[in-house]
């Protein structure tokens, strides 16, 4: 059962532009997770406003998604800690000179299923109508709907059935919105790092890698603009820690700056483009960009031939050619073989791992596989 109506807060008089709206959706990385020293909070400014959950228009103010005098509890996190938002929000103002509006929407350890759309729209009772209700009041209050932010898929990871539909159950969602708000740019990530990684993490990050528009998948959805997080710090086994929030809120700035505003910027990093074997003892990854030279690549690849993981004599990016990375193995496989570029398990809390395959600018490229040669 849907709350009863609720009035936001009306705003001061002397709006008239219509503000670009973003809203902030998914489950705890998207709502915020780190607890960072009062001094290294970041601080919000007046030109970076949201409609709160306690339905009241204010400066946007880290904790983001802050559950003091939550409305709609469906989307209660009573933990939400320091997130992305506030230094989005400062970034994009610095970069086009607009104020703008962030919506927080999310609640942690929500699955695709919470967010499919409820039989009667606006019941707020349920996620996707609580965040389809705000974006409406939003909209009454002169915002314009821009894009939406997502970050989810964790809880999706531990069960077959929620892995084997997560595309499909992810596309209704979206398409349940362009159908009420136009074709409007999902902005997601891509699942970080899992500590244990004991739930087939690396099912989901392919299953994301296929979504992204342009990818050349049947999975590919138009207007998805997929963020890499694998690389960025963790508080805890799976959370993004403060300073990784910081460092998903500057790379999201440049997709949006990118994909949504029209800036010509490099805003993904390299994409792949290919798995080849050149040699019988050799695999060739190459990418749309060139990338740094590694002997470990913080450990992320894996061969496999028939399943069973190869021994990796040498790594590091080819020499004949800057934008791969070349892989030699100790023997030559005897069977079909597949590659995994994924985070590793066991890795340390509250670093960075700067050794994954980046271009230039330093934007990694995304977690793949298993999957097999290709060209």
């Amino acid at each position: 059962m849907s709350p009863p109506p609720t009035t936001p807060t009306p705003e001061p008089a002397g709006q008239s532009e219509k503000i670009p709206l973003f809203i902030s959706a998914g489950q705890s990385n998207e709502s915020g997770r780190g607890w960072p020293e009062p001094a290294d909070i970041e601080r919000g400014i007046p030109q970076v406003t949201t409609l709160g959950n306690d339905y009241v228009w204010k400066q946007l103010e880290e904790p983001a998604d802050s559950a003091k005098g939550q409305v709609d509890k469906v989307s209660e996190d009573t933990n939400a800690g320091h997130s992305s938002l506030v230094r989005l929000g400062k970034l994009l103002y610095a970069a086009t000179g607009r104020p703008l509006t962030i919506i927080p929407c999310s609640r942690g350890s929500s699955s695709i299923v919470e967010w499919q759309p409820p039989a009667e729209r606006f019941d707020r009772s349920t996620l996707f109508g609580s965040a389809d209700y705000r974006i409406d009041q939003a909209i009454r209050a002169g915002r314009e709907l821009t894009a939406f932010l997502w970050y989810q898929g964790e809880n999706d990871t531990g069960r077959a059935e929620l892995r084997e539909h997560y595309v499909a159950r992810h596309r209704t969602m979206v398409d349940t919105f362009r159908r009420y708000y136009g074709d409007k740019p999902f902005i997601y990530s891509q699942l970080g790092a899992h500590i244990v990684e004991a739930d087939n993490y690396h099912f989901i990050r392919e299953q994301q890698r296929r979504m992204e528009w342009c990818s050349g998948y049947a999975e590919a959805i138009p207007g998805h603009y997929m963020v890499v997080t694998h690389d960025l710090s963790l508080l805890d086994i799976v959370h993004l820690d403060t300073a990784g929030q910081l460092a998903l809120a500057e790379r999201r700035a440049l997709v949006i700056r990118r994909f949504v505003y029209g800036e010509n910027i490099n805003a993904t990093g390299p994409r792949l483009v290919s798995i080849t074997r050149p040699s019988p003892t050799t695999i060739k990854v190459k990418t749309t960009a060139t990338i740094n030279d590694h002997d470990t690549y913080e450990n992320y690849f894996t061969v496999f031939v028939a399943g069973t993981a190869a021994t990796i004599a040498a790594l590091g990016r080819d020499p004949a050619d800057k934008t791969a990375v070349l892989i030699t193995l100790a023997e030559a496989p005897a069977g079909p073989v597949t590659v995994q570029y994924q985070p590793p398990v066991g890795r340390p809390l509250g670093k960075r791992l700067e050794n994954v395959v980046k271009d230039e600018d330093g934007l990694p490229l995304p977690a793949f596989g298993p999957i097999g040669l290709f060209e």
